[in-house]
């Protein structure tokens, strides 16, 4: 199953990320996200680390898409080969369906690899970078992997839903220094 899905896809890796207004956190770790159709909000979070797993998970509560802007989050980064991203979200083309797609560092479309049935359920997505830099996708017993690089920036993302974004550890929301 490993094919763009255009909804997705259609948002912009390069899209600025300084001006977006910040996520509520409703308690460590856990984020709440609101927007309209079209909006978007974001959180820098401590960087994806070599070895070190970031769990993420998303539950979407409420749908305010549009046709050009489908309910959306996700994890993005920020590395010397360039923004890249993982994220869970509709499909413009499929609205009976939730896809979590991976957009590697470089490349210009998602790549969808892994579909789930529409669900107010938590969808949660492992995440890890190792030494190499190649970052390794799981869900449940789905695993895919991506030649990603350095990270040197991680923030959460969403659009166009009433999301709640869950990080663990809490080592990724709180700095050690």
């Amino acid at each position: 199953m490993r094919h763009w899905i255009p909804a997705i896809g259609a948002l912009a890796l390069a899209a600025p990320a300084a001006a977006a207004p910040d996520m509520v956190e409703t308690e460590l770790g856990r984020y709440k996200c609101d927007t309209a159709a079209g909006d978007y909000a974001q959180h820098t979070i401590v960087p994806l680390q070599v070895g070190k797993e970031m769990r993420v998970a998303f539950r979407l509560n409420a749908d305010h898409d549009s046709p050009k802007y489908p309910a959306m989050t996700g994890v993005y980064f920020d590395g010397p080969l360039g923004r890249s991203r993982v994220v869970v979200g509709k499909a413009s083309n499929d609205r009976f369906q939730m896809y979590a797609a991976v957009g590697a560092p470089g490349v210009a479309t998602d790549d969808a690899v892994f579909a789930y049935p529409l669900t107010k359920d938590w969808i949660i997505l492992k995440l890890t970078l190792d030494k190499y830099g190649y970052l390794t996708v799981r869900a449940n017993d789905m695993t895919r992997k991506y030649k990603w690089g350095q990270v040197t920036r991680t923030y959460l993302h969403c659009n166009s839903g009433d999301w709640d974004i869950d990080v663990w550890p809490r080592s990724y929301v709180v700095s050690e220094q």
